[in-house]
């Protein structure tokens, strides 16, 4: 509204009112590219931070039962060669039954075994178990087994090849996450 000042000739007021289409276009214009803006950053805060948890999860359930494997290998007397099998990819469903088989001084825990079943990661010490090692958003995707011991069974080694991923039923890219962990380790009790 504009106000045009009274002078002594004309005591009325000039008013404009309302706005001119072109103006009404920019304004809009101008809003919606702010709010597509602001939408868009939402969405890549929101997508980060899902896909940062995926990657959490998938890195904290690696580590947890590459540590338990290391763990328990440290403490076997012996690996059961006839009971355990090598080379082969565990967490494929044609391996299913197959297992690392380690003889322990503890009759409660012996055998102490680590296999996979339906993508999950799983332990059995003596006639307990077998315990889910791995969370339930989290598959086994590779678990490999390399019996890396001398001829002379001086030492007994064995590498650990495993390979985790977040579960994710919708392929949606924020969930996808995996990490593959390769280590080696020997059994100190002899």
């Amino acid at each position: 509204m504009k106000y045009k000042p009274q002078t002594p000739k004309t005591q009325h007021l000039t008013l404009n009112e309302g706005f001119t289409l072109i103006e009404i276009l920019i304004y809009i214009g101008l809003v919606s590219v702010f709010l597509i803006i602001c939408t868009s950053f939402a969405w890549t805060v929101i997508n980060s931070k899902i896909k940062n948890q995926a990657i959490l999860e998938v890195q904290q359930n690696a580590r947890f039962t590459i540590e338990r494997m290391i763990q328990e290998i440290h403490a076997a007397e012996d690996i059961n060669i006839a009971q355990s099998d090598f080379n082969i990819n565990l967490a494929l469903p044609e391996n299913n039954g197959k297992k690392l088989s380690l003889k322990m001084g503890d009759v409660g825990v012996d055998p102490t075994e680590f296999d996979v079943a339906s993508n999950i990661l799983q332990i059995k010490q003596g006639t307990n178990g077998p315990y889910a090692l791995t969370s339930s958003n989290v598959r086994v995707t590779d678990l490999t087994f390399t019996n890396l011991s001398t001829s002379s069974s001086k030492t007994k080694n064995i590498k650990i090849r495993l390979t985790t991923e977040h579960i994710n039923p919708e392929n949606r890219e924020p969930w996808e996450a995996s990490i593959t962990l390769e280590t080696t380790t020997e059994l100190r009790d002899k």
